[in-house]
């Protein structure tokens, strides 16, 4: 393990619980208004009556401008003086060579299953070979050669468990040095010479749980005493297996001020720890991340087929006031084909979000998956023009999204699958596209409307704010 992957994996920590949220310092320009003032700069619009595109237009553009400036640069002026000013102290010129022992050791005791290499299929192949002309005749002589195939699978299993990453670092002149613990803790002092801490604990039962796979393929080639071959491939395979643990606690404290807090809360029931299997699995985890006012909640994120139900749902607030609230729920149930593949059964689903309590969006689906299998098959047929349109018409008798604003019943907008004739150098086809369609009966596609010239405040504001991030983040 390379020094520089753990310092940056150090702080990624860091700038991932700040990339959540805002911390509590403000733009020079709003330095004496709270989340209210900003809010409430937002023009005034009726909610029971349909705006024009153009009011539409504009009223999102101030939204979205509002949103927006919760998330400027010199909201995270702090955190990101600190990772840049780790990035460089801890960086390669430090003595990480403690910390990459442990890591060494740590790998070494996590539970490594060899399953043994098997043989999944073979088939062969000829092809004629040139061997020259006869010396009578002048023909061309062929021979025959045969090649034999063989394809391995040679699977191993690792199982990754919190307890085997445990220990305490300090960063002290010039190196780090490592202490036994019950839990993971990295101590390090800022750019002011304040103390910081960035902690993991655990806590409960662990449930062993599948996260995929790494992958790597071998060959060997030889010649046969009679001139045939055999080429065996083997693919080997490792599985990570993951012990989560029922509760996890990431902390980073400044001055012995906890400046980011993530709980994560997770009840796992898998049927195999080395395979998905949808049709069996169910989880139920919820996250909470506070920074200095500031709160990221998934307060659902759930999936259980026996129940035929699925949640999501969070919401980012600073204090009692909402910024950002989305939930989907889809009832339906997976299941399993001949071919082992996955197949959603009549799923229906509703949406909803809900952006500073200024704009609602929300959708439903009585039947999801046929809705899926619509645009498939459109998809699938897009050079006939008939087949797609008739598709397209029936995919939108099947959802229903619109958009509204102040929390209001009046539908100021909604959104449709329209079809696009796209002709290039391969031909004809009809494409879908989502457009967005007015009380007055004009559309415009998703492409056409969500453009600079449409939303001036928001892709002006965007690129200030790329600039900015772009100009204090030193982070190579």
């Amino acid at each position: 393990m390379k020094k520089s992957l753990i310092n940056n994996a150090l702080c990624a920590l860091i700038l991932a619980g700040a990339l959540l949220s805002s911390c509590n310092n403000e733009d020079e320009n709003t330095s004496e208004q709270t989340t209210d003032d900003i809010i409430n700069q937002i023009p005034e619009v009726d909610e029971t009556k349909q705006l024009s595109p153009d009011e539409q237009k504009n009223y999102l553009d101030q939204v979205g401008k509002a949103f927006m400036s919760e998330f400027s640069s010199t909201n995270f002026d702090n955190l990101i003086d600190l990772i840049n000013f780790a990035s460089e102290k801890y960086g390669d010129d430090y003595n990480w060579d403690d910390v990459e022992s442990w890591a060494e050791k740590a790998f070494n005791t996590l539970t490594q299953n060899e399953k043994g290499k098997e043989l999944v299929n073979q088939y062969e192949w000829s092809l004629e070979k040139y061997q020259g002309d006869d010396e009578e005749t002048g023909e061309p002589i062929y021979k025959t050669i045969t090649y034999h195939i063989l394809n391995y699978e040679d699977i191993s299993e690792i199982i990754y468990t919190a307890s085997a990453f445990k220990g305490h670092f300090v960063a002290e002149n010039g190196k780090w040095t490592s202490s036994t613990a019950d839990d993971l803790q990295f101590s390090f002092a800022d750019q002011n010479g304040k103390p910081c801490v960035l902690s993991l604990t655990t806590s409960g039962k662990t449930v062993d749980t599948y996260f995929g796979y790494n992958t790597n393929t071998e060959s060997d080639s030889k010649e046969n005493e009679d001139g045939n071959y055999t080429i065996v491939y083997t693919e080997e395979i490792e599985k990570m297996i993951v012990s989560v643990p029922e509760n996890i606690t990431v902390t980073l404290s400044q001055d012995g001020k906890e400046i980011i807090k993530t709980v994560i809360k997770t009840k796992l029931n898998v049927a195999s720890p080395t395979e998905y299997d949808l049709t069996k699995d169910a989880f139920d985890v919820t996250t909470t991340t506070e920074i200095d006012g500031y709160t990221f909640e998934v307060s659902k994120a759930s999936f259980s087929n026996k129940d035929k139900k699925s949640e999501l749902s969070f919401i980012l607030k600073k204090g009692n006031i909402k910024l950002l609230e989305y939930n989907l729920n889809v009832n339906g149930e997976i299941s399993k084909d001949d071919d082992d593949e996955y197949k959603v059964n009549s799923a229906d689903i509703e949406m909803n979000i809900d952006i500073l309590g200024k704009v609602q969006i929300k959708g439903t689906s009585n039947d999801g998956s046929k809705l899926n299998d619509l645009i498939n098959e459109a998809e699938e047929n897009n050079t006939n023009e008939t087949i797609v349109k008739e598709k397209t018409a029936e995919a939108n008798k099947l959802f229903n999204c619109g958009m509204y604003f102040n929390g209001g019943s009046v539908e100021q907008s909604h959104v449709i699958i329209e079809t696009f004739e796209n002709k290039d150098w391969n031909g004809t086809s009809w494409d879908q596209e989502l457009s967005i369609q007015f009380a007055d009966g004009s559309k415009n596609s998703f492409g056409d409307f969500f453009i600079k010239a449409n939303f001036l405040n928001i892709f002006n504001l965007w690129e200030d704010m790329s600039e900015d991030y772009e100009n204090k983040i030193k982070v190579d």
